[in-house]
């Protein structure tokens, strides 16, 4: 069973990432999925998280997940705050958007990839909506899902009038990220 963590801000589309990322795996593999929220009556801008599970078999447990193999931090500013090593699995990766290296976000204990997806949002989107560019990123280096099914997943989940630009965001990650995979 494959385990990520969301971290992001309300209103930062952090748990639509964590469903795209879970209909993108159905997609791609036919793998059963969870996608799930934890948040409570937070404001925009408070601290939310998300949880995927993908498993090739039916998932049976519904909890909260505190260890978990890949963690996406759409916001940077979060690592103030939120310690995303600390549930991170032997041989998990840290997805973080971030112009800064990982050496400079200090993060330790784990596999740590940068990626710059504010640039790429405030291109396409006009606005720091960054959630579909990360989902994109950490899809792509742990062969998750691939391009065909994150464009499947945002057709099939994103309101008619976004999926275009995320269509956009997907490609433009997609030829900047390329084939790496950890």
């Amino acid at each position: 069973m494959i385990q990520i963590k969301w971290y992001a801000r309300g209103g930062q589309g952090g748990f639509t990432a964590c469903r795209l990322m879970a209909l993108a795996a159905v997609k791609h593999t036919g793998s059963f999925v969870q996608a799930f929220p934890s948040f409570g009556p937070e404001r925009r801008g408070a601290p939310v998280f998300g949880f995927t599970r993908i498993d090739s078999r039916p998932i049976r447990d519904h909890s909260q997940i505190y260890e978990y193999d890949h963690a996406v931090v759409i916001d940077q500013t979060l690592l103030e705050t939120q310690d995303v090593m600390s549930g991170l699995k032997e041989g998990g990766t840290v997805f973080v958007n971030s112009t800064r290296t990982p050496e400079q976000l200090g993060l330790t204990g784990g596999r740590v990839v940068t990626f710059d997806a504010d640039s790429i949002s405030l291109e396409i989107l006009k606005a720091k909506i960054s959630n579909t560019a990360m989902m994109a990123v950490a899809a792509l280096y742990t062969g998750i899902a691939d391009k065909a099914a994150m464009e499947q997943a945002c057709e099939e989940l994103l309101p008619g009038r976004v999926v275009k630009k995320n269509l956009q965001i997907i490609e433009r990650v997609c030829k900047e990220v390329g084939e790496v995979r950890i």
